[in-house]
């Protein structure tokens, strides 16, 4: 039988590059969003939209921070 779980402790390293991985991800999307309302002038005209893209300039600011924070905490636990 093959063991797919390693024993003993999950090195620190592993959160971290989830945590780079998870914010990418969502820096990614967001911007994405960001672009789309920003290049099509029938979504720029919607107000509700206008609320979604400060909603995703926040939330990429937000991920732009956290990814600091996840690259800083790669760099200080590492061995």
């Amino acid at each position: 039988m093959i063991q797919l779980v390693q024993d003993g402790p999950v090195p620190p390293v592993v959160p971290g590059l989830f945590l780079v991985l998870d914010f990418s991800l969502g820096l990614c999307l967001n911007l994405l969003l960001v672009i789309t309302i920003a290049t099509c002038p029938v979504l720029r005209r919607l107000s509700f939209n206008r609320i979604l893209l400060h909603l995703c300039v926040i939330c990429a600011l937000d991920c732009i921070l956290n990814l600091l924070a996840a690259v800083a905490f790669i760099i200080v636990t590492r061995k």
